[in-house]
């Protein structure tokens, strides 16, 4: 008996063992965690991104802007105006991320923020520096941002359009 206990406990152990949080979650609000966007509007983006309780502390905040700039990429643009992005920590022990943007070409276009909790979140960010600066913690080829941003332009039907405006 006491061997079949340890046997269960050693199989919990070693399946639990790879279940930190992917970039690519295929159940972004469960256990297993990732990101999903989804768009609102012509221009308006939501993006939702969940850790779980063997990701980083920021998982969700890194996956998120990653996202927004890939999302951004796809739609041709250069930068994103984040207009809500509330974070929070989730029922798993770990960050969870709504971001809601709007992609642009103007830096300084003015915008009208949101966020009830976290205002200071409100900003315009380059698309290729949150690509940059995420990478790594999302763990993903510059091959992989390319393949995304393609596959968002054929799930939204972008056009080539924003395939000519992207760098």
């Amino acid at each position: 008996m006491r061997k079949l206990l340890q046997t269960g406990i050693i199989t919990a152990f070693l399946a639990t063992g790879g279940c930190a949080t992917t970039y690519g979650g295929g159940n972004f609000l469960g256990m297993t965690g990732g990101q999903h966007a989804e768009r609102i509007d012509e221009n308006s983006w939501q993006i939702d991104a969940a850790g779980n309780g063997y990701a980083g502390s920021k998982a969700g905040e890194a996956m998120a802007l990653y996202k927004a700039g890939v999302v951004t990429r796809a739609t041709g643009h250069t930068h994103f105006q984040v207009y809500s992005f509330e974070i929070f920590y989730n029922g798993y022990g770990a960050q969870s991320a709504l971001l809601k943007i709007h992609p642009t070409n103007d830096p300084d276009a003015e915008f009208e923020c949101e966020s009830w909790a976290f205002r200071v979140n409100c900003r315009t960010v380059s698309a290729d520096w949150a690509i940059e600066h995420y990478r790594a913690d999302v763990k993903q080829s510059k091959a992989q941002t390319d393949a995304e941003v393609a596959a968002l332009r054929a799930q939204y039907h972008l056009g080539d359009d924003a395939a000519a405006a992207a760098p």
